[in-house]
């Protein structure tokens, strides 16, 4: 099996409760490294936690809407505060809707999809990008 470097890495998904942001959360847990489950619905990113975790994996859950800014600096400060560190992040959080032609798209759902999918994910690495610099800093000195 090829050694992909993750061990004891601190590693981050969000939208880790279900489909693919679950499956990188268990790769991550699989190859080793302690993972930050970051989820908007809790049922499934606690299930998501413990299934790492009786696995012999290191998770921890942290509740968190990616549109919201707040939720997302508490996202950090939970990562730090339980591992110190983020090595890694995969911002998987997004919704999609139905197929519709452009014209038929309602306004509301248009807003709500770009407030997640795209404002989410540059709330989510701003924030893990500024924690990445500080820790390649430290590393330098």
């Amino acid at each position: 099996m090829k050694d992909y470097g993750l061990t004891g890495k601190i590693a981050l998904v969000t939208g880790a409760g279900r489909g693919m942001g679950r499956a990188i959360a268990e790769g991550f847990a699989a190859e080793g490294a302690k993972v930050v489950i970051a989820e908007i619905d809790e049922a499934t990113g606690r299930a998501v936690q413990d299934g790492i975790r009786s696995s012999g994996g290191d998770a921890h859950f942290v509740h968190c809407d990616v549109s919201d800014a707040p939720s997302v600096d508490n996202l950090m400060a939970q990562t730090l505060a339980v591992y110190g560190r983020l090595d890694c992040a995969c911002n998987n959080a997004a919704i999609d809707q139905e197929f519709a032609l452009l014209a038929d798209v309602d306004d509301d759902m248009a807003d709500r999809v770009t407030t997640i999918n795209f404002r989410g994910t540059f709330l989510c690495m701003k924030r893990q990008i500024r924690q990445m610099l500080v820790q390649a800093v430290a590393a330098r000195s």
